[in-house]
């Protein structure tokens, strides 16, 4: 069985997203939506690793599960590596995430894969010609 990779998923709910949002709206309306639910999105994340006390981001529930800093920092990399196929040829540059666990990198981490997103979602509207067919 053949496995469909991550990124080619996420680029097709994205532009699936620009072209079916609803009727009357134009490309930059879909492109104005979809930065706000990623803003949005960076906020509630941001807001709930800051909330978690710095001496708990090593705390694991099991063994084999990541740590809560591991977890988030996986989000910050997944993040990144996904939105880049809205950018294959590169033209918003890909942060440098801090490599530690500790929370004051992780938040970091989060912040630059957030703003990262952001920027590439704010390019491929502006280089997509999505239209609304009403």
């Amino acid at each position: 069985m053949r496995r469909v990779p991550a990124t080619a998923i996420v680029t097709a709910i994205i532009v699936f997203a620009f072209a079916l949002r609803g009727s009357g709206q134009g490309a930059s309306d879909l492109a104005a939506d979809l930065e706000k639910d990623w803003s949005a999105q960076k906020d509630r994340i941001v807001a709930l690793a800051e909330a978690m006390p710095a001496e708990t981001y090593e705390f694991k529930a099991t063994p084999p599960q990541r740590t809560y800093g591991e977890q988030l920092m996986h989000l910050a990399e997944a993040n990144g590596r996904l939105l880049k196929a809205l950018d294959p040829a590169g033209a918003v540059p890909v942060p440098t995430l801090p490599t530690g666990h500790a929370k004051a990198d992780v938040v970091q981490a989060i912040i630059a894969a957030y703003d990262y997103g952001a920027a590439v979602l704010n390019d491929f509207g502006q280089r997509t010609n999505v239209r609304v067919i009403e």
